[in-house]
Parts: C-alpha cells; sequence; structure tokens
C-alpha cells in the first residue's frame, strides 16, 4: 500500500515522476532496446509547415521493451492506484482494448502534429496523427464503430477514402485511409492539410522546429519538440502564476523551443531534453529555472526516490540548456519498491548503487 502522504505532496510527486521517467510530460504503454531504434519512421515530411508542436512515439518498441515493462509491472504492482487498477503491462493493454475496442497491440508507431487555426479558440490548438498499424482498413473502421457505437460516413479527400464521426456534435473527427496499415486520425482540416503535404499541395515541416526535433537524440521510443506559443506570458497567466510559484519563472517567456526524446539503452533508463532559448541569458534563466524544479521534486519526494531526482545532468551550450538522465531498471525498480513498497523497514535496510546514473552522450 502507498505511504500516507498529504495530498499536494502527492500531487508534487506524481507529476515529478512523470517527468523524471518520460522527459518533460509524454508518456506511453510500455510493453529490445531503444538504442538500435531510429527516427527515419517519424513522417515529418507529412506535417504541415504551420506545425508548431510534433512528436514520434514508437509504439511497438515500448510495448515490447523488456526494461520498460519491468519497471512498469513493478510501479503498478507497489503504488496503490485504486482496486480497478491493472495489475501488469498485459492487463493494462487488455484492458485498453476492453474500453475501446481498440487493440493497442496492433499499432505500430505514430506521428503527429498540432498547430493553431483559423477555427480554433486563442491559446487552444487543433491536430493529427498518421498512425502505422497492422491493421487493415475495415478493421480499423470497425473498430471504431464498434468503440464509438456509431456507423462512419464514408467520403473521399482527393483520391484518399476519408471516415467521418458526427457523433460527438461540434467535432468533425474523421479517419483517412492511406492503405498498407497506414491512417490519418484527427479533426477534418488537419487531417485534409496532412494529406495535402502528402500529396505534394502544400509545404512539408522545415526550420527550426524541425531542427530541434532533429537535433535531440535519435534512436528513441518518443521523440517530440514544440515551439512556445506567441503572447504565452499573456494567455497562461504567467505573470499571476510567477508570484507564488516556490522557483523563479521568469525564464518561461525566454524559451522558444523544447525538444525531448526518451529511451532505454542497454538496461538504462534515458532521456534527454533540450531547452532552445533566445539568447544566452535566457538560457542561463532557464538553467536556473530547471535545476531548481528538479531540486523542488526531490525535496518532496519520498527519501529513498531523492538519487533518482539528482540523477543526471545539467548543462548550457550557448543557448540551449541540455538536460540528459540515465539511470538503470533494476535501480528505478528497487527504489519504487522501497518507497511505495509494504515493508516499512525499507527506509532504514535498502542501500541502493546509484553508480548507474550518468549523462547521455549529447546528438
Amino acid at each position: 500500500m502507498v505511504r500516507d502522504l498529504h495530498v499536494p505532496r502527492t500531487a508534487l510527486l506524481a507529476v515529478g515522476l512523470a517527468v523524471l521517467l518520460v522527459a518533460a510530460g509524454c508518456t506511453g504503454m510500455p510493453g529490445g532496446s531503444s538504442a538500435d531504434a531510429t527516427t527515419t519512421n517519424a513522417k515529418l515530411d507529412s506535417v504541415p509547415a504551420s506545425a508548431e508542436y510534433v512528436a514520434y512515439v514508437d509504439v511497438a518498441g515500448m510495448r515490447t521493451d523488456t526494461d520498460l515493462r519491468s519497471v512498469t509491472n513493478t510501479t503498478l504492482a507497489e503504488v496503490d492506484l485504486g482496486p480497478s487498477a491493472p495489475s501488469d503491462v498485459s492487463s493494462m493493454l487488455d484492458d485498453f482494448e476492453d474500453a475501446t475496442d481498440i487493440n493497442p497491440r496492433k499499432i505500430q508507431n505514430m506521428t503527429m502534429f498540432t498547430a493553431s487555426t483559423a477555427t480554433t479558440q486563442p491559446g487552444t490548438s487543433s491536430g493529427a496523427a498518421v498512425l502505422s498499424t497492422t491493421y487493415d482498413e475495415s478493421g480499423m473502421a470497425n473498430a471504431i464503430e464498434s468503440s464509438t457505437d456509431t456507423t462512419l460516413n464514408e467520403g473521399t479527400y482527393g483520391n484518399v477514402t476519408v471516415y467521418s464521426d458526427d457523433s460527438l456534435g461540434g467535432f468533425d473527427n474523421v479517419l483517412a485511409a492511406l492503405g498498407d496499415g497506414e491512417f490519418v486520425v484527427g479533426d477534418r482540416d488537419s487531417v485534409e492539410s496532412m494529406l495535402d503535404v502528402r500529396s505534394g499541395d502544400a509545404d512539408h515541416l522545415e526550420g527550426d522546429l524541425r531542427s530541434a526535433f532533429e537535433g535531440v537524440n535519435g534512436g528513441s521510443y518518443v521523440q517530440y519538440a514544440l515551439s512556445a506559443p506567441n503572447g504565452s506570458d499573456s494567455l497562461l497567466g504567467y505573470e499571476r502564476v510567477a508570484e507564488n510559484a516556490p522557483v523563479n519563472l521568469s525564464a518561461v517567456s525566454g524559451i522558444e523551443y523544447t525538444a525531448v526524446s526518451f529511451g532505454t539503452d542497454d538496461g538504462d533508463i534515458t532521456s534527454t531534453e533540450h531547452v532552445i532559448a533566445d539568447s544566452e541569458g535566457s538560457a542561463e534563466r532557464a538553467y536556473d529555472l530547471i535545476d531548481g524544479t528538479r531540486s523542488l521534486y526531490a525535496s518532496v519526494s519520498p527519501e529513498e526516490l531523492r538519487p533518482s531526482f539528482e540523477a543526471g545532468s545539467i548543462e548550457q551550450d550557448g543557448n540551449t540548456v541540455i538536460v540528459t538522465y540515465a539511470e538503470s531498471a533494476d535501480t528505478i525498480e528497487s527504489r519504487i519498491e522501497a518507497a511505495f513498497g509494504t515493508n516499512e523497514t525499507a527506509d532504514n535496510t535498502t542501500t541502493l548503487d546509484n553508480s548507474s546514473a550518468a549523462s547521455v552522450a549529447r546528438p
């Protein structure tokens, strides 16, 4: 059973663990080594030039990675997530299929993007994803119909079959079938923009955002990059938040791009994050913010988990702050067991080797 932690502390810990394990916010279902993978499967040439966020997820690689599966199974076994929580990764995948009628084991990888459009409210965005699957066209359409309890409307866009779902009222979501198990799914405008790029009728992603994505180390299960939205200070209420924040948030306004990768390498869980600022001065402030945030999460976490928050490295290279992390799956599991296990003597009897913590080589 999880230890008795008051709610704010538990909430901070949950967020902190997510940041630690998947480099600031991109999660997936674990389920090999990502060091042998490449990002050539990321279909950046299908992403429109207007994209403000682009991501690639190797779903099959994560699902079958023995290190990620072991860490996830340990977490599910040790942390009390409620009576309906799955007991292991296999149960998690089964639960997902039971709830959605979509078999996650048939999803291979996805490349997704979001962008602001004329039809979205300020501060919001729309997007789409290219899915590589082992579904055929009818199998995917049937799975979605079963999941949404609706009948899809079939149409075309150019020479591509497009299925639409009008059951959600106000959301024009579509599925475009590209053949050979590939699909584009998202809101209609975003899907059509991807189809325009693929047909050569619109420009694909180039420039600083693509450079940021490709600059963070490849061979990862998860890789993404995003640009800071214009006017983010006012949209996020930055000034009001900054007044009461436990760390200095002034660096937020100077950040232009963030790029992250997450994977495994020879038994280590690894991540790299590049925070790209508009100047070296802004990068220095971003460095202080990241270092302070990491210290904050370490201070509110159980003692056994603190070495994991303190592992890795932070360095500045011009206008870029580079955060790297590598720690063995075995060490992470031991710390989870010590922090959340039912053995109340773990605090005083568990000695953990932190020698596995190391910096991931910069690309």
